[in-house]
């Protein structure tokens, strides 16, 4: 593919494309997870020159940025048995 028919990855469709990933895994992409998996959005250095920064991304998209090197929460959802709305519960 020409760098002419490429598509231009603004704000918007990036943020788009990482609550997509968000919505599919239950959980925001690394920057690994996000180099390792396809071309259906824009590549990390994109985002990183559009936000700035892989953690203003995730700010952006309205999730909350990891420290480089801070574990990730572990979270375990489950449906309400009154309301079937998802629950979440943090494990530790």
């Amino acid at each position: 593919m020409s760098r002419r028919n490429r598509y231009a990855w603004d704000r918007q469709s990036i943020i788009y494309a990482i609550d997509l990933w968000h919505r599919r895994h239950l959980k925001t992409p690394t920057v690994a997870e996000w180099e390792q998996s396809g071309e259906n959005h824009p590549c990390r250095a994109t985002v990183q020159r559009v936000f700035g920064s892989w953690s203003a991304a995730m700010r952006a998209a309205g999730f909350r940025a990891r420290r480089r090197g801070q574990p990730r929460d572990v979270w375990v959802r489950r449906r309400c048995p009154e309301t079937g709305l998802w629950l979440a519960k943090q494990d530790r």
